[in-house]
């Protein structure tokens, strides 16, 4: 049997899931399909698939029925029509097959048996394909499979001189024909190597081997153009797409879809099938990892932590990191808050977790005054007070009045909320020009309204300069933090 590899649109809801395993389904193709041999599908367009099958010819010979033909299916809405012969490249006594075709999808490339397996192209013109000529080249050897892309023309054969039964050559186009071609040896072993294919941009060559330690008959391999004709060591696709079986003919569709023929067992059919790697989306939480150093470390003025271990994210595997990492080199203050919407993340990976979500906690170790009386804060203000204002929280999560009085229902309609860039500042409406005014609203929201903890006045000067005063309710006590201790934040309302 000859087999040659194509490329094939997908198309999800004519397929049967044939296998399961991590992040891949294995699904083969039934409305294409049959009992019989079916294999290298070639994609033309987004609504025409040519594959080569053995199932019987009803114009052909009786004693040439099972010959291999080429086939034709249309996609009409949502499915596959049922596959024609396309009757003008067959022939009652001889095999044709799809070969490959080039990365532009201008060429298909045919198998015919004259000569000893010969490669023949046939230019697409739409959904119908010229007559096929001779490609220059053919020897007295077998050739059975090819692929153009940056004017180079990869073929496979088994002409002497080369490393062991079929192997890959390439030639380049010349001002008349092609250059003497050059086995492409890094990918060839004194095994079998056939059915190739190349990617979009020809920057990746795909084929079966014998060789290469496979797992078993032919595997499928994959080899990276590093510069010129210099290739990487090839590397086998995996045990995903690999089996104990024979997997030939892989190939990528324009969307990246991957597809190829195995004859592994399916069902009670035991002939070669064509099967695509659809890969699935999974959920995972990605742990989190601090890195740099805060200036609130270096300075030891506070301390700065991960609150959160992971974030969850959805996407494909091939593009979820081992870990990310949450820099904290940039946390200046306590007003320097890391969220999750801040982190750098695959643009293909979507966030599961909510973006304001704070993933570190800051501990400043602000020099206060501790444990004053009244007397003694008044004693400590040295300046004219221009007007005293009392602020009841601040928070980057919460975006509205509404959001804060969500969890502060007896504040919601006394505050103002002031913005900045960093966060937003929820401050009482009324503001004094006398210090016990403003003591009297600062316990009564500590008290009656359960304000923030840390509800704290600002005093402040003509200039804007001020003095931060708290009351621990429970020791009926005072804090202050003096102008020279406070970070530079943004002014309360500026």
């Amino acid at each position: 049997m000859r087999l040659y590899l194509g490329i094939l649109l997908v198309l999800y809801t004519n397929f049967c899931i044939y296998a399961q395993n991590d992040n891949m389904q294995i699904i083969s193709l039934k409305t294409i399909n049959s009992t019989f041999d079916d294999f290298a599908p070639i994609f033309l367009d987004s609504t025409t698939i040519l594959f080569t099958s053995s199932r019987p010819n009803p114009l052909a010979e009786r004693n040439m029925s099972y010959n291999q033909n080429i086939y034709i299916s249309n996609k009409t809405g949502n499915e596959w029509t049922a596959p024609k012969l396309i009757s003008y490249l067959s022939n009652s006594d001889n095999h044709e097959a799809t070969a490959g075709i080039s990365s532009d999808r201008k060429t298909v490339f045919i198998y015919k048996t004259f000569n000893g397996g010969d490669i023949y192209n046939s230019d697409i013109k739409g959904k119908i394909l010229s007559a096929p000529k001779k490609t220059a080249i053919n020897s007295q050897w077998q050739e059975t499979s090819a692929c153009f892309s940056n004017n180079t023309l990869y073929f496979v054969s088994n002409r002497p001189g080369g490393k062991g039964e079929h192997d890959i050559y390439y030639c380049t186009a010349i001002e008349n024909g092609w250059s003497e071609p050059i086995n492409l040896e890094i990918l060839n072993t004194e095994f079998d190597e056939n059915f190739i294919s190349v990617s979009a941009h020809g920057d990746t060559l795909f084929f079966s081997s014998k060789g290469h330690n496979t797992t078993g008959g032919y595997d499928v391999f994959r080899s990276l153009h590093q510069s010129d004709s210099i290739w990487t060591v090839p590397e086998n696709m995996g045990n995903l797409i690999n089996s104990s079986y024979d997997e030939i003919n892989f190939s990528t569709d324009p969307y990246g879809t991957m597809f190829f023929s195995s004859n592994r067992p399916d069902d009670s059919d035991t002939s070669y099938n064509i099967y695509t790697c659809f890969e699935k989306k999974i959920r995972i939480k990605i742990p989190l990892e601090m890195t740099g150093n805060s200036p609130l470390n270096e300075t030891k003025t506070g301390t700065v932590e991960l609150i959160r271990n992971y974030i969850e994210v959805e996407g494909f595997k091939r593009n979820i990191p081992k870990k990310i990492e949450v820099n904290i080199s940039a946390v200046f203050d306590s007003l320097d808050i890391i969220k999750i919407g801040d982190i750098k993340i695959d643009k293909n990976l979507t966030v599961i977790d909510n973006n304001e979500e704070p993933l570190i906690s800051i501990n400043i170790f602000i020099k206060k005054i501790e444990n004053v009386s009244l007397e003694e804060v008044k004693k400590s203000i040295d300046f004219k007070i221009n007007y005293c204002a009392v602020q009841v929280g601040a928070f980057t999560y919460k975006t509205s009045i509404t959001d804060f009085a969500k969890d502060y229902p007896l504040l919601g309609d006394k505050v103002l909320m002031i913005q900045n860039k960093k966060f937003n500042r929820f401050v009482m409406r009324e503001t004094f020009e006398d210090l016990d005014s403003a003591i009297v609203l600062q316990k009564k929201c500590l008290t009656e309204y359960h304000s923030v903890f840390d509800t704290f006045i600002a005093v402040y000067d003509m200039h804007n300069v001020r003095i931060l005063i708290y009351f621990d309710v429970k020791s009926n006590m005072y804090k202050m933090l003096r102008p020279e201790d406070q970070f530079k934040d943004d002014e309360l309302f500026k």
